[in-house]
């Protein structure tokens, strides 16, 4: 179960959030379901862990299909030039509103990419979100109380927010916060804490998929789990989730009521693994094996040499999900074989073990078959493997 590693968290930090809960319970847990294991690759730090919990929030039976997830996979080849894409931006309609640093050296929302840079290749750029109702206590009493968290938000998506299934408005967001970013990272860190305790990227991702208002709320001093964030990280954003997954929230046991930590149901590539103790993502960029995601750097668009086109950038996270707001493993994976494994493996959570839906570098949406070719599979994660590829012609592999 190695392949888990990077989806745990330190004890600790687990039963607080877990006694925690989002505002609607103070009484410590006495049962809870997730997963807490050495990782044997982070100098024996420990990591978030999540299983397939009980879901908290109905899903909508009229929502269109999202993206499918993945698994982990072995080491291998990677595409070169077939069907890469030019890359042009097209401008946000609104500039989202300036963020907190989340790497070194990048106060604020960086300016809009040059003309002519790498760019994304959906047709439609959500904008910024409209306010969200208040944050309300009305149906938590204590929330906000000293030494309790905040009231857990309340009301529907904001207008114009990307949804639940929209995959090409998810692929489209991430592009964009990619292109416009500098100095990115995976997880903000806080001292020595290990990384699960870390404010994963999609923090960052919030303004660009509608929900400006929730980023804006964040302390971005603080960690996620911390009682000044934990009601935000409880918060679902649709965006991040597949319709046919019923898993939206950590449901807390013996809690009625309570809520946890709001899922994703995506996660950003980092790249293959392919011994037993190799955490892509603790991988230099530079490495052969690595995808764009790695916790302390993510690639530029300059970086990919196998095209944009033919990397991923995005993918399910099959059965088992973590919070968004979570960094490691809960929000950033690496292929592993078996790669669709239907618990392990990436893949749709309603139809686990059927093949995957990935975003890829420059803003398309490909469906990949779990009967894909593994070295082809491994060479769409990796970002400069040098392998061709020709995707126009593989079977395993069709636009969306």
């Amino acid at each position: 179960m190695s392949h888990l590693r990077s989806f745990l968290v330190a004890p600790g930090l687990c039963a607080a959030v877990l006694s925690a809960g989002c505002g609607r319970s103070q009484t410590p847990v006495a049962q809870v379901t997730d997963v807490v294991q050495q990782d044997e690759g982070d100098g024996g730090s420990t990591h978030l862990g999540t299983a397939a919990y009980q879901p908290n929030v109905a899903v909508n039976p009229t929502a269109p299909p999202a993206m499918n997830s993945a698994a982990t996979a072995a080491g291998g080849p990677t595409v070169v030039g077939a069907g890469a894409s030019p890359n042009t931006v097209p401008p946000p309609a609104t500039t989202p509103p300036a963020m907190a640093p989340f790497a070194s050296g990048a106060p604020g929302l960086p300016p809009a990419a040059a003309p002519g840079a790498a760019g994304v290749g959906a047709p439609t750029t959500p904008g910024p979100a409209a306010p969200q109702p208040p944050l309300s206590a009305a149906a938590n009493p204590g929330a906000g109380a000293p030494g309790n968290p905040p009231a857990a938000a309340s009301g529907g998506p904001p207008p114009g927010a990307v949804g639940s299934g929209d995959a090409r408005g998810l692929a489209t967001a991430a592009n964009q916060w990619w292109l416009l970013g500098t100095n990115l990272t995976g997880v903000k860190r806080f001292d020595d804490k290990p990384v699960g305790a870390g404010n994963s990227w999609m923090i960052q991702l919030l303004p660009h998929v509608g929900y400006s208002d929730l980023y804006a709320k964040f302390d971005h001093s603080k960690g996620w789990h911390e009682k000044e964030n934990l009601a935000y990280a409880c918060q679902v954003v649709p965006a991040f989730l597949d319709p046919r997954n019923p898993n939206h929230n950590l449901k807390i046991i013996g809690q009625k009521n309570a809520i946890g930590p709001a899922f994703t149901h995506f996660v950003g590539m980092a790249g293959v693994e392919d011994s037993r103790n190799l955490v892509a993502a603790s991988l230099p960029r530079s490495d052969p094996r690595a995808g764009i995601f790695g916790y302390d750097q993510i690639a530029r668009p300059e970086e990919i040499t196998d095209g944009t086109a033919n990397t991923i950038m995005l993918i399910g996270a099959g059965k088992i999900v973590g919070a968004w707001a979570a960094g490691g493993g809960s929000t950033i994976r690496a292929a592993r074989a078996p790669y669709f494994d239907s618990i392990t493996g990436f893949g749709a959570g309603g139809d686990p073990g059927s093949g995957t839906l990935a975003a890829m570098a420059d803003g398309s949406v490909k469906r990949i078959s779990k009967d894909i070719d593994p070295a082809v599979f491994r060479a769409l994660c990796t970002i400069h493997g040098g392998e061709t590829v020709d995707l126009a012609t593989n079977p395993g592999i069709r636009p969306e």
